[in-house]
Order: structure tokens, then C-alpha cells, then sequence
């Protein structure tokens, strides 16, 4: 008999009940199709949402929404019905005219955008962020043939799979509007873009800079201004001053982590059923006083 333990200890925040509630926020936990289900119609603004990416991360379930319906080789249309689904929804209760955003991972971004293209949304732009924390994740195949065949391997140097992550995908798409994008905003309050919130500081004498579709994290915008030295034409020597940067976190901090840990253990096959209950018992009652602890 196999038996498997999953458990979690308590991170060191209160619980949703009990957070004072914050100034114009309202907020609901749950899943979403089923809180979108209970909001009005064309009561939302704008939805910016970072949903699951669809690419089976670590071999986490909630990261492959497709496998309730469709098989591993059917993914790729499983995820983008998966994400017609909820983006069905986010049309319904957002106003006409209503922005949506929805960030993406580079290999499952265009089933992102048909899905929400196919709920009826207008896919009016994308945005790049830029980053430069990303983990390259590749297979050594010259390692790979050097185990096979040493001597061929020579033929195939510096091989790998993937490419080092640099960029996340936004795509942004609208809700369509009744009458004229000006009509819609005077009715509705939404429709259009607060681009004068958005510019970046322009040069002194000069005019903000219009937003752009590009964004960058601090690194990346360092590194852009380290390796456009002598080459940019700006006085200040600082060219990611004309595209947004935002300082990036990633990871939360150890004290805001939930703590998850997973064993798996192998009875003896000559224990009773009883005797396996009272095991199962004990090692339960022992994960939640670990649990506890580590709180």
C-alpha cells in the first residue's frame, strides 16, 4: 500500500475573513468562472488577469486546465476552449467598451489570444515585458549523445532545447463598443486608454513620451542602458527611460509563503485495514503538528 501526504502549513498572514477590508475593494475567493457567474452584466470596468499558461508546470494539475476534457496530445486546444470559457464570462459582466489584459507564457500566448479573440473580444494590441530573471530550462544534447557515443558527440557541440526566457506576453483586447468610441466613453465611462497617466518623463524641454507596447523590470532596463552606451543618441545615456519599467519581485517573501510538502511512504502489505487506518491516522496528525510548527 502506497499512501501519499500533501500538506501545508499556515503562512504568517490572517485569513481572508478576517483582513480589514480595504478603501473601494471588494473582494471575493473563489474560482473565477464561479464569482464571474454570480457578477451582474456590464458592471466591471476593466479585468486584468495572469491565468494559468497551460504548459503543465512541475506536473501541477491546476496548471493544465485542459485535462478534464481533452488528452496530453490535445492540449493546445483544450487550453484555448478552456480559455474561451472564463474570457466568455469576462465579456459578459464587463461594460461595452471594457478593456481586458491577460498576461501569457511564449508558447501557449497564441491559444491566450484566439480564445479571447473567440469569445468576442477585439485583440486591439499586445504588450511585451521585459525581464531578465527568467531560468533557462534546456537539455545538454551534447551531454545526451557524449553518453551514447563520445566520440560523436565532438561533432555537436553546444547543443541545448530551449532558449532562456525573456519575455512575458500581455495580450490586450476590448470588449466592442456601441456606437462610436467616443459615444461609448461618454455612456459608459470606459472605451478608450488614460494615456496622459501613462508617458514616460521625456527629456528636459521635451514632451512626455506616449506609452508604450514595450515594458521593462529594473535588470533588463540596466542592462539595456548598459549595452547601449556610446550607441543611443539620448543626452542622459539612459534609453529605457522612454519605455515603462517596473520593479519586479520574484518571489514572495519566505514569511508569506505557504509552506507545501509532499511525501510519499510504502506500508507493509501484511498490515489490516485497521491496522493501515491507525498509520494513516498518525501520519496525518503528525503533518499537522509539523504544519503548525513550521507557521
Amino acid at each position: 500500500m502506497t499512501w501519499k501526504m500533501r500538506y501545508a502549513a499556515a503562512p504568517l498572514l490572517p485569513p481572508l475573513e478576517d483582513m480589514s477590508p480595504l478603501p473601494n475593494v471588494e473582494l471575493h475567493h473563489g474560482d473565477c468562472l464561479d464569482v464571474l457567474s454570480r457578477l451582474p452584466a456590464e458592471s466591471v470596468d476593466a479585468v486584468v488577469t495572469d491565468p494559468p499558461y497551460g504548459l503543465h508546470f512541475d506536473g501541477l494539475d491546476w496548471d493544465a486546465p485542459w485535462k478534464a476534457t481533452h488528452r496530453a496530445a490535445e492540449h493546445g486546444v483544450g487550453f484555448q476552449n478552456w480559455v474561451h470559457l472564463w474570457a466568455a464570462e469576462c465579456l459578459r459582466v464587463l461594460k461595452p467598451g471594457g478593456h481586458l489584459l491577460a498576461f501569457g507564457g511564449s508558447r501557449t500566448w497564441h491559444r491566450l489570444a484566439a480564445g479571447i479573440e473567440d469569445a468576442g473580444f477585439h485583440v486591439r494590441d499586445s504588450i511585451a515585458w521585459i525581464y531578465a530573471t527568467g531560468q533557462v530550462k534546456s537539455n545538454n544534447l551534447t551531454a545526451a549523445i557524449a553518453r551514447v557515443d563520445p566520440e560523436a558527440a565532438a561533432r555537436y557541440p553546444g547543443l541545448g532545447t530551449t532558449l532562456k526566457p525573456a519575455f512575458e506576453p500581455c495580450v490586450v483586447a476590448r470588449k466592442p463598443f456601441k456606437g462610436t468610441v467616443a459615444g461609448n466613453v461618454m455612456a459608459y465611462g470606459v472605451g478608450g486608454l488614460n494615456i496622459d497617466h501613462c508617458r514616460t518623463p521625456g527629456d528636459e524641454g521635451e514632451p512626455d513620451r506616449w506609452p508604450t507596447n514595450v515594458g521593462f523590470d529594473t535588470s533588463s532596463a540596466e542592462m539595456f542602458d548598459r549595452d547601449s552606451a556610446g550607441v543611443s543618441e539620448r543626452r542622459d545615456g539612459h534609453p529605457s527611460r522612454s519605455f515603462p519599467v517596473f520593479r519586479y519581485q520574484p518571489k514572495p517573501d519566505n514569511r508569506e509563503r505557504v509552506h507545501v510538502r509532499r511525501h510519499t511512504m510504502r506500508l507493509r502489505d501484511d498490515l489490516s485495514p485497521a491496522e493501515q487506518e491507525y498509520v494513516a491516522q498518525e501520519l496525518a496528525k503528525a503533518a499537522g503538528e509539523e504544519g503548525e510548527a513550521l507557521a
